[in-house]
């Protein structure tokens, strides 16, 4: 089968999905949060949901255990290694190479990054569900909280390195932790004037509150998840 038959397939597939939905707005958003989930990192992880949930098929539940378990230790190694790029790159870029290149190259992965993030959660919480016509599976609710409470935190460290890479925009900027310092109180909306964004960082500070209220409310929703029912006595 040519790589053009099983793209055609694809996008069949893809549509055939969405049709599901009706309107244009929703199927839209639909088709364009799939498609996110090619990115190059998420083609190296190999992890995508529907993916995922064909192969639990037909597995006994103790295989369904062990595979999930070994699927979350390596994405969650994956998450570490991350983080570990988060946190080298401004350090590096601050005090040895604060070239033009080499700032190029930490942007593209850290953009990367962000949009991987933000399509694993809004795929999780809106539109596998739709996909795999079944419930979303998660290995467990605590962990899926800490992971997006890592990701809220990622967030803040991809943007700090946006601000840290273009101080010159960045008013009352003096040394490399004022860009993480004004990255966190832009996501967390605190906003106490001492740093003011100019340029195009303009743009960068609005879309970074945008996302930081969404994951609050996607936070906010899995801890939701977590409250058991309440009853009171008389109904028993």
């Amino acid at each position: 089968m040519s790589w053009t038959t099983r793209l055609k397939q694809r996008i069949r597939r893809e549509l055939r999905w969405n049709s599901k939905e009706y309107g244009i707005i929703t199927p839209f958003f639909m088709l364009l949060f799939r498609f996110l989930q090619f990115l190059p990192f998420q083609l190296f992880y190999g992890n995508k949901t529907d993916y995922f949930h064909k192969f639990l098929q037909g597995k006994t539940p103790g295989e369904k255990r062990t595979l999930a378990r070994k699927r979350a230790i390596y994405i969650e190694i994956i998450l570490i290694a991350f983080l570990i790029i988060e946190l080298t790159v401004p350090y590096v870029y601050a005090n040895y190479l604060q070239t033009r290149w080499f700032k190029i190259v930490c942007t593209v992965i850290l953009t990367l990054r962000l949009i991987d993030i933000i399509q694993v959660n809004v795929n999780l919480l809106l539109f596998d569900i739709i996909r795999t016509t079944s419930t979303s599976l998660i290995t467990k609710y605590t962990r899926a909280i800490i992971l997006i409470i890592w990701n809220y935190f990622e967030i803040i460290l991809i943007f700090g390195f946006y601000y840290l890479s273009n101080n010159h925009l960045l008013k009352g900027y003096s040394v490399w932790s004022d860009a993480y310092y004004f990255s966190g109180i832009t996501q967390i909306t605190i906003g106490y004037g001492d740093l003011s964004p100019s340029g195009y960082l303009r743009l960068a500070t609005f879309c970074q509150g945008l996302i930081g209220t969404i994951f609050l409310v996607f936070i906010i929703s899995r801890i939701i998840s977590l409250i058991p029912e309440l009853k009171e006595i008389d109904k028993d």
